[in-house]
């Protein structure tokens, strides 16, 4: 049985704001997400990524 995980960011901001995420294992070297950020409702934004499989994975969010 494959297991789909999933990590899910969500986070509130000015309606329409253009954010970056980033991500990294050393909390040294960051490193962009090639990602689609939604906004389903004014101000609610969230992004889907998968899940790393072992290790620790950070991220974090920029405002553009």
């Amino acid at each position: 049985v494959m297991v789909s995980r999933v990590v899910v960011l969500k986070w509130n901001a000015s309606t329409g704001g253009q954010f970056r995420i980033e991500a990294t294992t050393d909390l040294r070297v960051w490193t962009n997400l090639p990602v689609v950020i939604s906004e389903p409702c004014a101000g609610m934004f969230q992004v889907t990524l998968p899940a790393e499989d072992g290790g620790s994975r950070f991220y974090r969010l920029r405002r553009l």
